[in-house]
């Protein structure tokens, strides 16, 4: 599938969780890397530039009482765009899809979702919101990726870093390779 990370929600944030939650991720946004590491370093000579939807001509990431909607801008010097999947995140978790009621999930259960970052710049900033996710609401979200702790670490650091709110750690579901249960096809 790709360099993806995974989440999954339980439950909604209220109105309270969801500002303070936002309150975090501008802080992480005004102090925004010019480059990023993250992901094995894969782009460390790209500029990291983020845009909300660009279907709408978003030209920085979409915050709001309701949803966060950001992906990856620019191109790398070798003409490689540095978007990929758009990262959406909800305070609300979303609705069954019908085939997730075709295969007997109750309306009850947690939701999947996930963002392919392809390990562009922009994965430093996925990587640390979903950092911040769990650690703030782990009863509502569990994260888990196909990377590792170590390329998770440039995001952790930067959390960490900005944040200073508390002692962030890696999402519990972040494990090395040969400790992963993930079952890749």
């Amino acid at each position: 599938m790709g360099y993806t990370h995974y989440w999954s929600q339980r439950a909604d944030l209220n109105h309270t969780q969801w500002q303070r939650y936002l309150e975090k991720v501008r802080t992480l946004l005004d102090h925004l890397p010019a480059h990023t590491d993250s992901a094995g370093g894969h782009y460390v000579d790209a500029p990291l530039g983020l845009v909300g939807n660009s279907d709408n001509g978003e030209h920085s990431p979409h915050l709001d009482g309701e949803v966060i909607f950001l992906n990856g801008d620019g191109e790398h010097g070798d003409g490689t765009y540095l978007s990929h999947e758009d990262f959406v995140l909800t305070r609300r978790r979303r609705d069954l899809y019908d085939y997730e009621i075709r295969e007997g999930k109750t309306k009850d259960g947690p939701r999947g979702e996930f963002c392919k970052t392809a390990r562009k710049p922009y994965d430093l900033v996925v990587s640390a919101l979903l950092i911040v996710l769990e650690n703030d609401f782990p009863e509502v979200f569990s994260v888990e990726s196909d990377g590792e702790p170590s390329e998770w670490q440039p995001a952790l650091d930067w959390v960490n870093a900005t944040l200073r709110d508390k002692a962030y750690e890696h999402p519990a579901g972040v494990v090395p390779v040969q400790a992963s249960t993930r079952i890749m096809e």
